[in-house]
């Protein structure tokens, strides 16, 4: 069963009844990294392989030095490889 957050507090969440947990208990500790020459497809492939949203960039020191997620390939202006796009829209969910 999950709990609704109450509300966050820097780095701590507080749950109804007033228990809370810290970030470092339910954070993803092996994180996928993507490089920043990592190609759009191969960032795309990682995210729908792995089930992810979003993935840290990182250079060669293992530093972030950014983000990538789903909204910013959503938002990406250049064109996709048709089988890319597709697989994209096969990894989305609804319901009617």
């Amino acid at each position: 069963m999950q709990r609704a957050i109450h509300f966050l507090t820097e780095n701590k969440c507080y749950f109804e009844g007033g228990i809370y947990m810290l970030l470092k208990d339910i954070m993803t500790k092996d994180v996928l990294t993507l490089s920043p020459n990592d190609s759009l497809q191969d960032a795309a492939e990682l995210l729908i392989k792995n089930n992810i949203s979003g993935a840290p960039v990182v250079d060669a020191f293992n530093n972030v030095i950014g983000m990538l997620t789903e909204g910013d390939l959503v938002r990406q202006q250049k064109p996709v490889t048709q089988p890319l796009f597709l697989m994209f829209l096969d990894s989305i969910s609804c319901e009617l």
